[in-house]
């Protein structure tokens, strides 16, 4: 593989006619020079890679599970589950429009600025003293929105799905930001698509964002995931399919949390038949697996209290 914007490069091939000599300095350095991207490229990958839920937080009657695929070495999808506090757990996974160096190196910075380290987190906010606050989902977009306006030069943006589980009742408080609504497979009923408003981050000055909330019960399973896995499209150009992956989801109830994950990517591999994806693909999961309902009354709002740093 040789740079093509490399004019040195252009001129050798463009200029070797039959019966001529290339220049094999010039295709030797182009080498040399494509080993030391490609090796550039390999650390970043790992760079992203450390990024990811190396460990994943232990929840008390609950069970969490990820996997993500990149379509190249760097992804513009990225997921994590953050511990806020005792009682609190973030959830997230975004999407960089886009693909390559550029969605990755954002990819990045969003996931340091949505880590647990509170002085330098949009994910708390300081109070009086040495006190932070937890910042509610809807509150996370709109400073996102305020933080990372779309850059006019690369038209680059991102998608976000946020939410806040409180681990004592499984109530979960998410915000969606131009982003796919998570799937709920309850208990006695079939998978399902949850409601989800909002414009993807950076698009629109101002732009308000709203929580949602949903009560998970005992059996209850929640997806989140990027638009990649229902946009991946088949040799004759047919997309996967919001209503299809729903389908492998119900199919999969019987599984453990992770192997219906793998359930999912294997259907949507099938799907493809060797045709090409084009997204990163990325799901991430939380399963319910004790009744944390009665331990505390029901709340109609978020109520997350104070932190020490």
């Amino acid at each position: 593989v040789f740079l093509v914007e490399n004019h040195r490069v252009t001129r050798v091939f463009k200029h070797v006619h039959a019966g001529e000599q290339p220049d094999y300095t010039a295709l030797s350095a182009c080498e040399a020079t494509n080993q030391r991207m490609r090796q550039d490229l390999e650390r970043a990958a790992e760079v992203q890679r450390t990024l990811l839920p190396s460990r994943l937080p232990n929840v008390d009657g609950g069970s969490l599970a990820w996997r993500l695929e990149p379509t190249d070495e760097l992804a513009g999808d990225t997921l994590n589950v953050v511990r806020l506090d005792e009682h609190h757990l973030a959830l997230y996974v975004l999407d960089v429009s886009g693909h390559g160096v550029s969605s990755s190196l954002l990819s990045v910075t969003l996931n340091h600025w949505l880590s647990p380290e509170k002085g330098q987190s949009g994910l708390f906010t300081k109070g009086s003293g040495e006190q932070y606050r937890i910042v509610s989902p809807d509150e996370v977009a709109r400073k996102l929105n305020r933080q990372f306006p779309m850059d006019t030069n690369t038209a680059q943006y991102f998608t976000l799905l946020y939410g806040i589980l409180d681990t004592r009742t499984m109530d979960f408080d998410y915000v969606t930001a131009g982003h796919p609504p998570p799937v709920l497979m309850s208990r006695d009923a079939g998978a399902r698509q949850l409601p989800g408003t909002g414009v993807p981050i950076g698009l629109i000055e101002g732009a308000d964002y709203k929580s949602h909330q949903i009560s998970l019960g005992e059996g209850d399973r929640l997806y989140l995931f990027s638009d990649g896995m229902f946009e991946a499209g088949n040799l004759e150009g047919n997309e996967f399919g919001i209503e299809r992956m729903l389908d492998v989801l119900d199919a999969s109830r019987k599984q453990e949390l992770e192997q219906s994950i793998d359930e999912l990517f294997e259907a949507v591999s099938s799907w493809r038949s060797g045709a090409p994806f084009h997204d990163d693909l990325s799901v991430l999961s939380l399963q319910v697996t004790a009744d944390r309902s009665s331990i505390s009354p029901k709340r109609q709002d978020i109520h997350l209290g104070s932190v020490s740093a």
